[in-house]
C-alpha cells in the first residue's frame, strides 16, 4: 500500500538525523549514571530509554550542546532531567542565591531567609 502511494513502506523506528560520533546507548545502565539516578529511573517504571533518549544523554552529561527535537511523548523532558541530575553536584548545592537589592520586596523573601532584607 505504501508503494501506491509513492513513498517507503513505514517502520515502527522514527527517523533520526545525528552525527555519526554520536553513540547510541540501549540501557539506562550503559550510561554510567550514578547508582541513586538509575535506582530512581527504575522505581520510576522507566525500562528502557526512548530513542532520543539513548542518543542525547550521554552527550549532554559529557557537556557537548545538544539540539534535540521529538514529538510528544517521547521522552525529551526525563531526557533533560536525567541529564541535569547525572551532573549536579549535590554536596555543592546547598542554597538558593538571591540578588542582592537595598530594598527586596519579593514574594519569595517572605518563604526565604534572604540577606538583601535583612
Amino acid at each position: 500500500m505504501a508503494a501506491a502511494r509513492g513513498g517507503k513502506a513505514r517502520s515502527d523506528e522514527p527517523h533520526i538525523d545525528a552525527p555519526a560520533d554520536v553513540d547510541v546507548v540501549a540501557t539506562f545502565e550503559g550510561m554510567g549514571l550514578k547508582q541513586n539516578l538509575l535506582r530512581g529511573i527504575f522505581e520510576f517504571g522507566y525500562e528502557k530509554p526512548t530513542a532520543i533518549q539513548q542518543r542525547a544523554i550521554v552527550p549532554m552529561t559529557a557537556g557537548r550542546d545538544v539540539i534535540a527535537q521529538a514529538q510528544s511523548g517521547t521522552g525529551k523532558t526525563s531526557m533533560l532531567s536525567i541529564a541535569a541530575l547525572q551532573v549536579i553536584n549535590l554536596h555543592f548545592t546547598t542554597g538558593l542565591q538571591l540578588p542582592s537589592h537595598a530594598r527586596c520586596r519579593s514574594s519569595m523573601c517572605s518563604r526565604v531567609t534572604c540577606r538583601c532584607c535583612a
